[in-house]
């Protein structure tokens, strides 16, 4: 980094390896703090994120040690773009062992259906989440008080930005329109609301093509079910 690209507060990485092939990164996270001029020398000082000082105290923010780097290391330092381009250099030589040809045949969605069925037979279950296990995509539907239903998905707008397109496309295909419609965590996610009806074939038909076609779910993958009571007990099977 040269000396006019550093700003104080910002994020900052410095990569190594652990390996003399160079095949296995090492990343660092840094915060720039200030410079230093000593008599022989400048200092640019920079601050490991802080931490959490007790897993009981999550409030509680532990400051992170301080490094130097003086002018001939500086170039060390890298922002997000020189961090991807690092990291880009690295990924030319992975994977180091090929993975395997993916299972062929369809998913596995045969308990999908009795699943739904178990929620919507039992007014005392207030949601029923169904997640792929080894991604974690999924879709949400919860019980309101009068009865009704609505589908919940929180989408990542910038890892997966294909995942949203898809999903709205599977509801408009059902001529069904969003009740929530919103940006969260400072733009990362979106959150999508559907009202639908209680109907066992619908849901377990919406379900799916959520989790095959917007979530690209594959032969081999794991449902995953998790319930949530009126008293607010989750179980999962």
């Amino acid at each position: 980094m040269r000396p006019t690209e550093l700003v104080p507060g910002n994020c900052y990485f410095q990569v190594s390896y652990c390996d003399p092939g160079m095949l296995f990164p090492i990343i660092q996270t840094l915060l720039y703090s200030r410079r230093e001029d000593r008599a022989d020398e400048r200092l640019w000082i920079f601050q490991e994120p802080p931490s959490i000082s007790s897993p009981d105290r999550v409030g509680d923010l532990k400051p992170g040690a301080e490094c130097a780097f003086t002018d001939d290391q500086l170039y060390w330092i890298l922002d997000f773009t020189g961090l991807a381009r690092a990291l880009g250099e690295v990924a030319h030589d992975h994977p180091i062992q090929g993975a395997p040809a993916p299972a062929g045949g369809h998913p596995d969605l045969s308990g999908l259906q009795f699943e739904v069925d178990c929620f919507l037979q039992n007014a005392e279950l207030v949601s029923l989440t169904v997640t792929i296990q080894f991604t974690d995509d999924g879709v949400s539907v919860t019980r309101n008080e009068d009865g009704s239903l609505v589908v919940f998905l929180s989408l990542s707008t910038r890892l997966f930005p294909q995942h949203e397109p898809l999903v709205r496309e599977v509801f408009a295909d059902l001529g069904l329109r969003p009740r929530e419609d919103y940006l969260a965590n400072g733009g990362r996610v979106r959150i999508l609301a559907y009202p639908v009806a209680g109907d066992s074939e619908l849901l377990s038909k919406l379900f799916t093509r959520l989790l095959t076609g917007a979530f690209a779910m594959r032969p081999g993958d794991t449902l995953r079910y998790r319930f949530r009571s009126h008293w607010e007990t989750p179980a999962v099977s």
